[in-house]
């Protein structure tokens, strides 16, 4: 043979010979791939995906940790967009990818989502549940604080002793107006017994520290005399914080709201944020973890689960 093709022509057989060889190789690397993977996932008894924020925030970090206690607890594999998964926290598309992978039940914080999106959870096998910010749609279940009774409770703690008027701005989250404004809804019922608590205006912001901060600012020009700022979550209420700093509105202007962060703990021990309400996303994220593992493993209902919630305020912080 290497007379037929000569020196050259033996280089280029063995080159050949190793192409082969290595094409061969490459044909074989998935099935190994994909039988390791089945060996990770083995004896696990359900696959939940978990988008609960970015997991370097405080509510994520924690809601994350509540999970995989429940889940260590009922042997369910734990996937977290951002952390041990190929998705990102965030992903207009997680709930579709998760379907589309066939993940046994998915745990996103809440937002809208149109008929179509509804129809393909609803048509799927798959679990689907929102946390924190309450959905009221039949497709899904719903683990988190009521929203509504969350709103009373900001409204009931005001501190307006010895005001006559007591003049509010309230910032609130505008994913939860697309989801029917329940917590605005429960200050508003609130202040039907607080006749001294006076909105000044409604602000409705994306969870984002720059644009809360910059709304902030506005509304201080405009009203100078706003006794207080009501966020309606943890990053709104860092924003109002830095805004009202920064125009040098300490202590005159009040803070409070719902949420509870590192900035919010700071805030709150230099006494800038009066009281906020934390959702306590440790016994959240732990009671959605085995609300879907119920769905799965004894084909429980969809349902609605109020967890607890606490009120922090900024008295106790300095004690």
């Amino acid at each position: 043979m290497k007379k037929l093709l000569g020196k050259q022509g033996g280089y280029m057989l063995a080159i050949a010979v190793i192409i082969f060889i290595f094409i061969l190789f490459l044909g074989m690397l998935p099935l190994e791939l994909e039988a390791g993977a089945a060996e990770t996932v083995e004896g696990y008894r359900f696959h939940i995906l978990v988008d609960a924020g970015a997991p370097s925030e405080y509510f994520s970090s924690e809601f994350v940790a509540g999970a995989r206690e429940a889940a260590k607890e009922k042997n369910v594999l734990l996937e977290v967009a951002g952390l041990n998964s190929a998705l990102a926290s965030g992903d207009e598309k997680l709930i579709e990818k998760g379907i589309f992978e066939r993940v046994d039940g998915i745990i996103h914080m809440g937002r809208s989502m149109d008929a179509q999106e509804l129809a393909l959870i609803d048509g799927s096998g798959c679990a689907v549940l929102c946390v924190n910010n309450e959905c009221t749609t039949e497709e899904m279940s719903y683990v988190g604080p009521d929203n509504n009774a969350e709103g009373k409770a900001v409204i009931q703690n005001l501190d307006t002793e010895g005001y006559e008027a007591y003049n509010v701005v309230i910032m609130v989250n505008i994913v939860e107006k697309e989801l029917g404004d329940l917590r605005y809804q429960g200050m508003m019922e609130a202040l039907g017994k607080r006749p001294e608590v006076n909105v000044l205006e409604t602000i409705y912001v994306s969870s984002n520290v720059l644009d809360a901060m910059d709304q902030t600012q506005k509304s201080i020009l405009a009203y100078p005399d706003i006794d207080c700022f009501i966020g309606t979550d943890e990053t709104i209420l860092t924003g109002i914080a830095r805004g009202v700093v920064d125009l040098n509105r300490v202590p005159d202007i009040a803070i409070a709201g719902v949420g509870v962060g590192a900035d919010v703990e700071h805030y709150l021990k230099k006494g800038i944020i009066r009281f906020t309400i934390d959702p306590m996303p440790y016994e959240m994220g732990y009671e959605a973890v085995l609300q879907l593992y119920k769905q799965r493993n004894e084909m429980a209902p969809r349902q609605r689960c109020y967890t607890d919630y606490t009120i922090e305020t900024a008295s106790e912080m300095e004690s």
